[in-house]
């Protein structure tokens, strides 16, 4: 790939083939649910940033469902707490950035490779209410943007996953 920096502007522009192994996130898109999808090794987890390449689920999403799905097996630590927080990785709503509180490393394991734990199912703690049909919420919308941050328990050794995140945007579509 060869980048070339512009003189006036100092914008760089690229050209040919570019790769992504999706470690910033992404999102796949249709009409309507949208999904974001992160994937992750155990010694390099998602955090929040103010870097443009982190992608952020906008403000006044819905989240409908997570899925943490185990790409290679995961050994050693104990757990991991999974949130969506804003750029300086605040909570960005109260009691509603969890999608996983203690995600333990049994339930992981208990996952065949290829299998994924659904947040709002899984035997920790669970969601505090960030995700639409919690029975003790009535509010779901994102407070802010929310991106992933992953904060392990214990010391991993080893494994890959990726968190897929279905959410509505409910953002106003731009004037025609």
């Amino acid at each position: 790939m060869t980048i070339e920096v512009g003189s006036i502007r100092t914008v760089a522009k690229n050209f040919g083939v570019r790769k992504t192994d999706m470690k910033y996130g992404g999102r796949i898109q249709n009409d309507i649910i949208k999904t974001a999808v992160w994937t992750f090794s155990y010694d390099d987890l998602p955090v929040a940033s103010t870097n443009k390449l982190t992608f952020s689920i906008p403000a006044g999403a819905i989240i409908l469902e997570a899925y943490f799905n185990v790409i290679t097996a995961f050994a050693g630590g104990t757990s991991y707490d999974i949130d969506l927080v804003d750029s300086a990785g605040a909570a960005i709503g109260t009691g509603k950035d969890k999608l996983w509180d203690a995600l333990l490393l049994t339930e992981i394991d208990s996952s065949a490779v290829g299998t994924a734990v659904l947040s709002s199912t899984h035997t920790g703690t669970n969601s505090d209410n960030v995700l639409a049909g919690s029975a003790t919420d009535a509010e779901f919308k994102l407070a802010s943007d929310g991106q992933l941050l992953v904060v392990a328990t214990g010391t991993f050794t080893a494994g890959v996953a990726q968190v897929i995140i279905q959410y509505l945007d409910l953002a106003p579509l731009p004037a025609a």
